[in-house]
């Protein structure tokens, strides 16, 4: 049997140069378990960004927020 945390952040940065755009910096955090049953089986089940964290993109005059569809597809709040 395992267990796995993973936090990771990305500070924000330069995402786009025509026209320029910033993702805003964001943290997710992951988790993994295992459970092997068998010698020949292991079951594993896992969770991607139990946080909700939402990709946040910005012009360079930081006016206006821009929203981007997230890894399920679907788009985020807009925060300004």
């Amino acid at each position: 049997m395992g267990v796995r945390f993973a936090y990771n952040y990305r500070d924000t940065f330069l995402s786009g140069t025509a026209p320029i755009e910033y993702t805003k910096g964001y943290g997710e955090l992951d988790a993994q378990a295992s459970y092997k049953i068998t010698g020949n089986v292991l079951v594993t089940l896992g969770a991607a960004n139990l946080t909700n964290a939402v990709q946040q993109k910005y012009d360079r005059f930081a006016t206006s927020s821009i929203r981007s569809p997230s890894s399920d597809g679907a788009i985020p709040p807009v925060y300004v």
